[in-house]
């Protein structure tokens, strides 16, 4: 009888081998179709069908690698060729695959049949598995599958497993189980190092028998089970820690009701997303800082009340999107944990969740949380900036002890604030009101931060504790406020009692412009600090007593506009002195100024080029200092009582010109004697020329017109000039100055100037 021999390639595949023995992937590969150009298969599946040769023995590989769920991640390499001595078909015997293929192909075929098929030194054949389209053809459609051989070591001798390449080798099952420390360990076997439960199918990219003696061992699995008499038909999962190395990562797939988890006494890694019935994920007491990394199952639920709290080196945990609910102090006292995403179907973070999450620096929150329970991140000492979603409405020792905090922004569904929210967050941390709510409700001690900290608004409204008592009532540690250009008014005793706030910024650009409307009273009542306000010039109103006692002599109003007020208007200080800055000219009521007989305002900064309207600062006996930045463009004087200065200021009065370096000029001084009734002769007057630069900077100019200073023809006044009064300023006529006064002479630090006239030239002369 005429021998054929089948020689199968052996492909050398480098493999990288995962942690675990369930999911692998199916594979292409070659089969054995018996004619040249034979085309693929109809029904072709993931492996694929390849193409053979029909001349010589060795016909291509047998199929694909596997596809189906179960498969083993671990892929056999490595075979014995088989040698074959004939194929019995249909009565008749055939000695080469070639004979056997002719008789295939005069006949109309099955889908799937079998042909015996003898190889050399066995008694009993094997099977030939035979794929057809279940008609007549000339053979482009017949696949030939041969079966191989898988040896194993057996606890009585070898055991032999038969098996087609594209199944795959399933895994004989194991003699029994093994106790240990009350935990059943089911055997199984640890193929290449990889422990897999009988069952498991592992692919296979051999074309022969495979010989596993020296490479498959059975043995206890690496995790057990032992009931859990708390609970019915449930078990607690256990390792064998004989077996394991400090660091394994453990892959435990399983679908037995878990209940808990008992960790071993040496560091481990675990995937248990293929524990399919371990719902609710839970630790004994056990070790918990052996856990070094866990992915929980893909189906789980709930993570049970302090499952993971102490577990000091936990670094990584991965939640499935089933997840639903984290219980109290799940990961308190998780040291090592940096980061966590919480998925979607989470809408609430239980009491003490992450207390003592040191090295905590990153959480994801889901958008539709809905709860965020007492302290759950106390004590996350690493977090730096942290977004509350919308939909929460509670806080309540959230964030005490996070003492790197520094931006918290708080969304418009919080209602109410408890003790100790914000207490010991970061020095200067910023507070973010993203709301449109008017109230928010405040209980207990401490729910501020303890140290300085800033509060920015940035939607509609700033919210009160209720319509007469401010969110921050005698808060002694806001130290800066702003509003963005959203809010719409500063509501009554918005920042009473303050006392250590000393900045208010209202946003507001000409891109963006401020939608600020009013300010209410007492809206800054005796906060005692206040040094900078800027006041847009949509403000209509400013009501009774808002900067009552502000700022104890140091406070500056800055007037974005010059708009005409229609509501109440209180700039009242009660005994401090303040000082306003003008952008845009005097704002008014009724057409007259805001300031007029304000006996508190001691200095006037005019920036803003427009009109300086009659009676601008009449009766303002304080005021004793004036700065043009920019000269008015008109200085309005209608008779002889409607002057914009008052002219007996207790003390004097310094007129200061100080263009700003780089960006405005000061054209056009004229008309000085329109600023006073008196001429400003009645106590000593004092101007000042500031028009000196930085090194490498070029000094703005100062043009002075004609009759401008020589208007004061009684009384005591000096010039003083930054740099020589010669430098950088025009002199429009001789008249500029009067000359012949006591007092008119100039200084330029420690030179002194005489106003000269010279033909039709004036000038100062050392």
């Amino acid at each position: 009888m005429k021998k054929a021999s089948l020689y199968f390639l052996c492909l050398i595949l480098i493999i990288a081998v995962a942690v675990s023995c369930g999911g692998g992937g199916g594979g292409g590969g070659g089969a054995v179709a018996l004619k040249d150009n034979a085309g693929p298969h109809n029904g072709g599946d993931a492996g694929g069908w390849g193409k053979g040769n029909a001349t010589g023995n060795g016909f291509g590989g047998n199929g694909g690698g596997l596809g189906s769920s179960g498969d083993s991640n671990i892929i056999i390499t490595g075979s014995t060729p088989l040698e074959v001595g004939r194929y019995n078909y249909n009565g008749a015997s055939y000695d080469n695959v070639e004979a056997l293929y002719a008789a295939l192909a005069a006949n109309t075929l099955e889908d799937v049949f079998y042909v015996d098929f003898q190889v050399e030194g066995e008694s009993t054949p094997r099977k030939a598995r035979v794929t057809a389209n279940g008609r007549s053809n000339d053979g482009n459609d017949i696949l030939i599958e041969h079966q191989y051989k898988a040896i194993f070591p057996g606890e009585n001798g070898n055991e032999e497993v038969l098996f087609y390449k594209r199944d795959g080798i399933e895994l004989p099952g194991g003699s029994g189980s093994e106790v240990i420390d009350g935990f059943e360990f089911e055997k199984g076997w640890e193929v290449d190092n990889r422990f897999c439960p009988p069952g498991t199918i592992l692919s296979v990219a051999s074309s022969g028998d495979v010989d596993l003696t020296g490479r498959a061992e059975l043995k206890a699995a690496l995790y057990g089970y032992k009931a859990d008499t708390g609970a019915s038909d449930s078990y607690i999962l256990g390792f064998r820690e004989s077996a394991l190395i400090s660091g394994d990562t453990v892959t435990v797939t399983t679908d037995r009701k878990i209940t808990k988890l008992k960790l071993p006494s040496t560091s481990i890694n675990l995937d248990l997303s293929g524990a399919t019935n371990f719902k609710t994920v839970n630790l004994t007491n056990d070790y918990p800082g052996n856990l070094t990394s866990i992915i929980l199952p893909s189906n789980a639920e709930t993570i049970a009340g302090a499952a993971f709290s102490g577990c000091t080196n936990l670094t990584s945990v991965t939640l499935p999107s089933t997840l639903t609910s984290i219980e109290y102090e799940a990961f308190s006292g998780c040291t090592a944990l940096t980061e966590i995403e919480i998925p979607a179907g989470v809408t609430s973070i239980a009491d003490s969740t992450f207390y003592g999450c040191t090295n905590l620096t990153s959480i994801t929150l889901p958008s539709n949380l809905t709860a965020i329970d007492n302290y759950a991140f106390s004590g996350c000492t690493s977090l730096t900036e942290f977004v509350i979603p919308n939909g929460v409405e509670i806080l309540h020792g959230t964030f005490y002890g996070c003492s790197n905090l520094k931006k918290i922004t708080i969304p418009n569904s919080v209602e109410t604030i408890e003790e100790l929210t914000f207490s010991d967050v970061k020095p200067n941390c910023e507070l973010i009101f993203n709301t449109s709510k008017n109230r928010i409700s405040v209980n207990g001690s401490n729910p501020f931060p303890q140290d300085n900290y800033k509060v920015k608004f940035t939607g509609t409204t700033i919210p009160t504790q209720d319509a007469t008592t401010s969110l921050f009532y005698t808060d002694s540690h806001l130290k800066e406020v702003t509003l963005a250009n959203t809010v719409t008014a500063i509501p009554q005793n918005a920042f009473e009692g303050c006392s250590a706030l000393t900045k208010v910024t209202i946003e507001n650009t000409p891109t963006e412009p401020s939608v600020l409307a009013s300010i209410g009273g007492s809206a800054f009542y005796n906060c005692t600090s206040l040094q900078t306000i800027n006041i847009p010039g949509t403000v209509n109103a400013i009501g009774n007593q808002a900067f009552f006692q502000a700022g104890s002599g140091n406070l500056t109003m800055t007037f974005d506009g010059n708009q005409n007020m229609a509501g109440i208007v209180d700039l009242s200080t009660s005994g401090s002195d303040y000082k306003v800055v003008l952008k845009k000219g005097v704002p008014t009521k009724g057409g007259s100024s805001i300031f007029a007989n304000d006996t508190k305002l001691k200095e006037v900064v005019y920036a803003g080029g427009y009109t300086l309207i009659a009676n601008a600062f009449t009766g303002c006996s304080r005021l004793n200092k004036v700065t043009f930045q920019s000269y008015p463009t008109i200085i309005e004087h209608v008779n002889n009582t409607d002057y914009v200065f008052p002219a007996d200021v207790t003390g004097g009065i310094t007129i200061i010109f100080a263009p700003i370096n780089g960006d405005m000029e000061i054209h056009d001084v004229s008309d000085l004697f329109n600023m006073s009734s008196g001429d400003f002769n009645i106590y000593p007057l004092l101007f000042k020329f500031n028009n000196s630069a930085p090194v490498g900077s070029i000094p703005p100019m100062i043009t002075i017109r004609s009759g401008a200073f020589s208007s004061l023809t009684t009384g005591t006044f000096d010039y003083i000039f930054a740099s020589p009064p010669d430098y950088r300023i025009t002199y429009q006529a001789t008249d500029c100055f009067f000359a012949g006064e006591i007092g008119n002479d100039a200084t330029d630090s420690t030179i002194t100037y005489t106003w000269t006239i010279s033909g039709s030239s004036g000038y100062w002369q050392q």
